[in-house]
């Protein structure tokens, strides 16, 4: 028996062989991931993050890509058998949080501009996001799409959660910005409760490896009848 996982030519499989249970990686697309290297021809230049080649020069770090994305996909295997109680998995996530402080990467303001004490308080305050409601049908709906396991190949973007959430169809440019801010403020609300991380100098986002216990527990549960 075999499942198969696709995403952007790439894939990730589970199988059995021989009473086996084995997961690989296949890269048809290594462009798709990002090696820390320096320039072609250039061994000795600086380095930088740049796509992968298909040839052998960047064959290790195939092998490391391969041992991350099927490490992660076994712990998503494992998170089925976790034993935490729902309550004390959810409690946290259905309270409102605080969006994480941004980065030092952001540019400073600048040295002749005088912050006012609103300016600055609205710098320090971090902020708030609603609570997380899993049993309504849009939260349960999103917490499905990013613990979906092609993901687990090299993370999510924006346009792979905005492909499931709205649909793969052609849209006019406004209403493909409207679904764009609309999936932005879904991957912010997400990262504020811990739910995911931000893969450094990109725009991908990975499951945190506690957090995949919770949204497993909270998809595995008995949804409750509805009663007329």
């Amino acid at each position: 028996m075999r499942i198969k996982h696709w995403l952007n030519g790439n894939s990730l499989k589970m199988y059995d062989k021989l009473s086996n249970l084995r997961v690989e990686l296949t890269t048809r697309a290594p462009g798709d991931f990002k090696v820390y290297r320096a320039v072609e021809g250039a061994p000795d230049g600086p380095k930088d993050w740049r796509p992968m080649r298909k040839g052998i020069a960047d064959l290790h770090h195939r092998a490391e890509v391969g041992q991350a994305a099927t490490g992660r996909y076994l712990e998503a295997l494992a998170a089925v058998h976790d034993a935490t109680p729902l309550r004390q998995l959810v409690e946290p996530l259905c309270q409102p949080a605080l969006e994480p402080a941004r980065g030092p990467s952001n540019p400073p303001a600048a040295p002749s501009a005088v912050p006012t004490s609103a300016t600055t308080a609205a710098a320090v305050r971090p902020r708030r996001v609603r609570a997380l409601n899993p049993l309504a049908a849009a939260d349960a709906a999103l917490l499905t799409a990013v613990s979906r396991h092609e993901f687990l190949i090299n993370g999510l973007r924006n346009r792979d959660l905005r492909r499931i959430l709205y649909g793969a169809q052609e849209v006019a440019a406004p209403e493909a910005r409207r679904q764009s801010a609309a999936v932005t403020r879904q991957l912010r609300l997400l990262r504020a409760h811990g739910l995911i991380h931000k893969v450094p100098k990109t725009h991908r986002y990975v499951v945190s490896e506690g957090s995949r216990v919770a949204i497993t527990a909270l998809l595995r549960r008995e949804t409750p009848v509805s009663r007329p």
